[in-house]
């Protein structure tokens, strides 16, 4: 059936490895795609070597199955290009697709740690917030609850806050945390 790759079973292993991790990688896009991506068949890898290597909320992921069919891709189709197009031996084909399968897998890796920086939340200490200058998201009626965007650590943030007046606060007025109380910042109308 592979008759055009010659004779040698490690261009036909190549061709097959590359063609079926292609052909799932793509169904995997188009499938998270159109039903939702947020989930990958994870398995964690601390790179630090930490004792809680194997907790699932780590930030640090290396063998997904996007990362094993990335390496699977790149040595497949170099694999096949060695052999088939180099002319290198089966030996030095195999070395070359399997550094390639490396590289490729750890700039996979490397584009979804930095995909993962840019969708973190960032938590940001309320204590940060006292005596600081903001503007009203939301109405505020006296002493009730509202929400003020407040620039936090170089971040424009919106959190939760109570109006610590009798006054009512109207959305996008300026105010000024006053009091933070467990946890819950209190601000004034300036």
């Amino acid at each position: 059936m592979l008759d055009f790759l010659g004779e040698g079973y490690f261009a036909k292993a190549c061709f097959v490895i590359a063609v079926s991790s292609t052909l799932l990688f793509l169904l995997k896009l188009v499938f998270f795609s159109f039903f939702g991506g947020g989930a990958d068949f994870d398995s964690e890898v601390d790179a630090a070597g930490s004792d809680d290597a194997m907790q699932h909320n780590s930030s640090f992921t290396f063998i997904s199955l996007q990362s094993i069919l990335v390496f699977l891709m790149g040595f497949g189709w170099i694999g096949l290009a060695g052999v088939l197009e180099w002319k290198l031996g089966s030996i030095t084909a195999f070395l070359v697709a399997f550094m390639v399968g490396i590289v490729f897998m750890a700039l996979s890796v490397w584009l979804m740690f930095q995909v993962k920086k840019l969708s973190r939340v960032r938590e940001n200490s309320i204590n940060d917030a006292l005596s600081k200058m903001g503007r009203a998201y939301t109405r505020f009626s006296s002493n009730g609850p509202g929400q003020i965007q407040i620039e936090l650590h170089g971040h424009l943030s919106t959190v939760n806050a109570m109006n610590y007046r009798n006054e009512e606060i109207l959305a996008f007025d300026a105010v000024q945390v006053v009091a933070i109380k467990d946890g819950v910042l209190y601000v004034q109308k300036v």
